[in-house]
C-alpha cells in the first residue's frame, strides 16, 4: 500500500471503518451521515460505522473527532481556530488513518464536508440530497492530505 493514501471503497466493497468520537455533537453526526450516505451513493457500498473502543477488524480507519488514537497521536490542539478543522492521513503499522478532528462539532462537519467536495468531489447547489452530484466510483482512495484549516468564511489572518 502507497504511504498516505487511504483506501475506502475498493471494488464496490468498504474497505474502511468509521470510528467515532464519543460525544461529537449534533453537526458532526447530521455530516457523519450525509458521508456515509454520498459514500454509499458513489460506490454502493456501506462503510461501517462504530463508536470509538468498538472496532472489532484491523484495516483502514476514518477517525472522527478527538478518539483514542487522536489523542494519542496528538493530533488535536488547543490553537485551532474556533470552528477550524484538521484532515490528514496518519499511517500507523502499515494502516491508514483518515482524521477529521476540531475541537468544535461545527468545525468536525466542516471538515466532513471540504473532505466530499475537494477531495471527492461531490458537489451541492444547494443543502439538499435533491441538488447534489456524486461521481460514482467502485473503488475511493483518498490521496495524501494533511491540512489544518480556518472556518470557512472567516477572515483572513493578518501579519505573521
Amino acid at each position: 500500500m502507497n504511504q498516505n493514501i487511504i483506501t475506502l471503497v475498493q471494488n464496490g466493497n468498504a474497505h474502511a471503518t468509521v470510528v467515532l468520537a464519543p460525544d461529537i455533537g449534533q453537526h458532526a453526526t447530521e455530516a457523519v451521515n450525509d458521508m456515509a450516505r454520498v459514500l454509499e451513493k458513489m460506490s454502493g457500498a456501506k462503510l461501517p460505522v462504530v463508536t470509538d473502543g468498538n472496532i472489532q477488524r484491523i484495516g483502514p480507519e476514518i477517525h472522527i473527532g478527538a478518539t483514542a488514537f487522536v489523542r494519542e497521536q496528538g493530533l488535536l490542539s488547543d490553537n485551532l481556530p474556533v470552528n477550524g478543522y484538521r484532515i490528514s492521513i496518519i499511517e500507523t503499522e502499515s494502516i491508514p488513518h483518515l482524521v477529521i478532528t476540531a475541537n468544535t462539532s461545527l468545525g468536525i462537519s466542516h471538515g466532513i464536508y471540504d473532505l466530499l467536495t475537494n477531495e471527492l468531489g461531490v458537489l451541492w447547489g444547494m443543502a439538499d440530497a435533491l441538488f447534489e452530484e456524486v461521481p460514482e466510483r467502485r473503488t475511493v482512495t483518498i490521496n495524501p492530505i494533511g491540512r489544518t484549516e480556518p472556518p470557512p468564511c472567516s477572515p483572513p489572518v493578518r501579519g505573521g
